[in-house]
């Protein structure tokens, strides 16, 4: 039976993330200011050495991390060695001229334990409020999961690792400006980013994950719950410092300069807040379909959630914001309806960073 990565990572990927998108059922998306979301979905794989002595002849699972190319098959060739440890899973030696990759090896020369980096690409638009007019464009989330395969079903451990927004513009009530919200790398290379757990299934050369509830800035004691507010989140004790600054939610710095303009805490413009604290909720299912073990995948995804909330603010030259400054903010938030989805998933080694995630796919 072919693995995940014979057909997950070396296969396909069908990824439904919270947080974490391609043919998507148009969903509505509450972003704050606009808030940044960032969901998606990697791999990630463990790294013990494969069996030299399982394939005369057979597919070696080249080109991972430390690997090499796959052999092509070969006849009764002498046993393969075993990669080193922390590349790509493989299962036993290939063929003349193969090389096992290291890994936790499964039938067919795929592994069942791997690491994923995914890359999302949502086209998105937005209609216009108060303080912002109606736009379109794209957002990108990058996302790294740990693969755990038994049989044509697998587990998922997952984590967010970044996330980019569109530009917004403000209406002439709010200045005129160009707005755009920038979560930092930092905030996704955060110890305390939280994991998210979820499934794998296959049927045939079709592969879909389903990688659960992406919650990042906030917990919830049932994570299926309508979408709470930003009061609610807050008032409740729901907000978590997931990006370690002391501050809750995760923070988006608002971009100044060239151009860029914080946003407004009033429709008087006294104020502006260059720093936004968000709270995100994203769920997706990404479908793909690839024969064999491929090292690279691309295929659709369903955003069926990318909900945000801006529960909290600091003013421009001064402290945080007050209440009726945040909620101002947060009401006139980007709500985003997410049309359709791409995602690119690559192996990478089980100790890949979120920045190893951001470099693999950028």
């Amino acid at each position: 039976m072919k693995s995940f990565v014979g057909w997950g990572v070396r296969g396909v990927v069908s990824l439904a993330l919270s947080v974490s998108a391609a043919a998507c059922a148009t969903s509505d998306a509450e972003i704050g200011f606009p808030a940044g979301g960032h969901s998606g979905d990697g791999m990630d794989v463990a790294g013990s050495p494969a069996d030299p002595a399982a394939g005369s002849g057979g597919d070696g699972l080249g080109g991972g991390v430390n690997a090499g190319q796959a052999a092509p098959a070969g006849a009764g060739g002498s046993a393969g060695q075993a990669g080193a440890a922390g590349s790509l899973a493989g299962a036993g030696g290939a063929g003349a001229g193969g090389v096992a990759a290291a890994g936790s090896g499964g039938a067919g020369g795929c592994p069942t334990q791997y690491t994923m980096a995914t890359h999302v690409v949502m086209s998105v638009t937005w209609s216009g409020s108060l303080a912002i007019t109606k736009g379109s464009g794209e957002v990108h989330v990058w996302t790294k999961s740990k693969f755990n395969e038994s049989g044509s079903s697998a587990t998922i451990e997952s984590m967010s690792c970044g996330s980019t927004l569109p530009e917004i513009q403000t209406t002439a009530f709010a200045g005129n400006k160009k707005v755009l919200p920038e979560i930092p790398n930092a905030a996704w290379d955060s110890a305390n980013m939280p994991k998210f757990a979820g499934t794998a299934t296959k049927s045939g050369s079709t592969q879909t994950i389903e990688s659960g509830i992406a919650l990042v800035g906030l917990t919830l004691p049932n994570p299926t719950v309508a979408w709470p507010s930003a009061t609610s989140i807050t008032g409740d004790d729901h907000a978590a410092d997931h990006d370690g600054d002391t501050n809750p939610g995760i923070t988006a710095v608002a971009k100044d300069g060239g151009g860029y303009s914080p946003p407004p805490t009033s429709i008087g413009q006294t104020h502006v807040a260059d720093k936004l604290y968000l709270a995100t909720r994203n769920v997706m299912t990404m479908t793909a379909s690839a024969p064999g073990c491929p090292e690279t995948i691309t295929g659709t995804a369903n955003v069926t959630k990318f909900e945000n909330h801006v529960i909290g603010c600091h003013v421009k030259g001064g402290g945080e914001c007050t209440s009726s400054e945040a909620s101002f903010v947060d009401d006139n938030r980007t709500v985003y309806k997410v049309g359709s989805a791409t995602f690119t998933s690559k192996l990478v080694s089980d100790t890949a960073t979120c920045a190893d995630v951001r470099a693999a796919i950028p």
